[in-house]
């Protein structure tokens, strides 16, 4: 498996070896996908690509994806325009919509911001 976990929206790819035929229904294109080390979540997030191949005594599942924040870079944020809020409402303003629901900042010391506004083709 290669991936970034460093990187914000980082490609990852994993391939196994296959003693069936057919790929269990959970696995397709558009799926949850978790990384885990033990009981650990290291990271979470969606399949883009499967490569199923079958050849002579081999068969390989190859799959694709990126971490759970490719949503914030394929997709454009709602719009809004907004006065003194903070940085906490601020980002779940933008990340609430695209189906983020679990956000942690970890600034020592956020600023409100007096107005903020986004525009449309602006990325979340």
């Amino acid at each position: 498996m290669y991936a970034d976990l460093l990187t914000t929206a980082a490609g990852w790819a994993i391939t196994v070896g296959l003693s069936q035929a057919r790929l269990p229904p959970e696995v397709r294109v558009g799926a949850r996908a978790e990384l885990r080390a033990g009981d650990a979540l290291i990271m979470t997030g969606q399949v883009d690509e499967l490569r199923h191949e079958v050849a002579r005594g081999q068969h390989t599942l190859s799959v694709y994806g990126r971490d759970a924040a490719a949503v914030l870079v394929d997709c454009s944020s709602t719009l809004f325009s907004a006065r003194d809020m903070s940085l906490q409402e601020v980002v779940t303003q933008i990340v609430r919509p695209l189906g983020v629901t679990k956000i942690r900042l970890q600034a020592t010391s956020p600023l409100a911001a007096k107005k903020v506004s986004i525009d449309p083709g602006d990325t979340a």
